[in-house]
């Protein structure tokens, strides 16, 4: 008898609220098994990049929570779904689109290269933000027509590429002479050569071969920048062929238009004269300038 007091004390649930008590905590073990990965991509339309430690704890936190309602009676099989997704949205609020999710992680991925284009605008007091920009090593050859020799100069440098040129900021100089930018317009350049590595790297070094015979060359650089340098210069240099093609055209046509033929004028004014419109004299005048020109 003290048995079944003691069961009476104790277990107060029915067999039907064990039966769905145990088909609800089945289906919590599968949906947190399948929503794990789920969880992970969903994170992004809350603003989340990755999952970190608190973002697991989180998600752990949640199912036992989940767990001991389910255990309470107070949650059933069918509601474990919308009851994640209501702690989710508690936890994080609501979620955003696609796009806005998209937005805010490029945003939240930019801002420590914002962060740091302040930083190096306030110590070289020169615009970074909204450039196309890299840093590198570059080495500096310079031949003197006066000494017949070269220098060379090693240093670490900012390049800015821009459509007509490429802008240098070197990091440490120590000559004045060398302070602020310099700019190297294509126009002023020879050829850029790339080394064997060329484009299939990670990073590639490069050989800018000036008009003058000096050689700038730019080490380490990203592929990216590499391509992005490749393709202004070749921009440049296509625009520039057109220029070219187009004045040639322009000034072959002009020559064309300028060429009269004598005969043809005389014979225009010989119409004019046998219909009354110009004097014999006048005609003679004309006739005399052609014939001299022929």
């Amino acid at each position: 008898m003290g048995g079944n007091i003691k069961m009476g004390l104790f277990d107060k649930k029915t067999d039907e609220e064990k039966r769905i008590e145990s088909e609800a905590l089945k289906e919590l073990d599968t949906y947190k098994e399948d929503t794990f990965f789920k969880f992970r991509q969903l994170l992004p339309l809350y603003g989340i990049s990755n999952m970190g430690f608190s973002e697991t704890r989180f998600f752990n936190t949640c199912f036992k929570k989940i767990k001991k309602e389910i255990k309470n009676n107070s949650l059933k099989s069918n509601e474990i779904k919308g009851r994640f997704t209501e702690l989710l949205n508690e936890k994080y609020g609501e979620p955003m689109n696609q796009y806005e999710a998209n937005k805010k992680l490029q945003e939240e991925k930019l801002k420590p290269l914002k962060e740091n284009e302040k930083k190096l605008e306030e110590k070289f007091n020169i615009k970074f933000q909204n450039r196309v920009w890299f840093k590198c090593a570059i080495e500096e050859r310079k031949n003197s027509t006066f000494t017949n020799t070269s220098r060379r100069e090693v240093d670490n440098a900012y390049v800015f590429i821009e459509n007509n040129y490429l802008e240098i900021l070197k990091e440490s100089v120590f000559l004045k002479s060398n302070m602020g930018t310099r700019k190297i317009y294509f126009e002023n350049v020879a050829g850029i050569d790339y080394d064997a590595r060329g484009k299939l790297h990670l990073s590639s070094s490069l050989i800018i071969n000036l008009k003058s015979a000096d050689f700038i060359q730019l080490k380490n650089v990203p592929e990216n920048m590499v391509n992005a340098i490749d393709s202004r210069y070749n921009s440049f240099l296509h625009h520039k062929n057109n220029a070219t093609q187009n004045t040639v055209v322009i000034e072959k046509t002009s020559s064309e238009s300028d060429k009269v033929d004598p005969m043809k004028k005389i014979k225009e004014a010989k119409e004019l004269l046998d219909v009354g419109a110009i004097t014999e004299e006048e005609f003679d005048k004309i006739k005399a300038k052609y014939l001299k020109d022929f």
